[in-house]
């Protein structure tokens, strides 16, 4: 988690995304880093030290933060919007069967996949 919040800003214009997870050595999810956190960033008038470590940054949050939900490749629509109700997040990591990531499913998407 060394890597700078200002790289994986550069993550979510560059590649149009919102999420990034944060992996182990091993390619495991360990957290995320969200355009939310950069909010929190900017409430802590942190916005002139982009380049702080992630890890930094992620100390900043609540303690009620949700934390890092996932689910697996095999998991229906139904138990994906599921698990975003139960969990009051808008996006999940969707993870391999040795938890590496493989792709992220967020509510819009969840959300579109019913009305198509």
């Amino acid at each position: 988690m060394d890597v700078s919040v200002i790289d994986i800003i550069r993550m979510f214009v560059e590649n149009n995304i919102s999420v990034v997870p944060i992996l182990d050595e091993s390619g495991v999810v360990l957290n995320v880093f969200a355009e939310s956190d950069i909010i929190l960033l900017a409430r802590e008038g942190l916005l002139d030290e982009l380049n702080i470590p992630v890890s930094e940054a992620l100390a900043l949050r609540p303690d009620d933060y949700p934390g890092v939900h996932s689910c697996s490749q095999t998991d229906t629509l139904y138990s994906v919007l599921d698990i975003i109700r139960k969990t009051h997040v808008q996006r999940l990591i969707v993870v391999d069967d040795d938890i590496r990531p493989v792709g992220v499913v967020a509510l819009s998407d969840v959300l579109r996949a019913l009305i198509v």
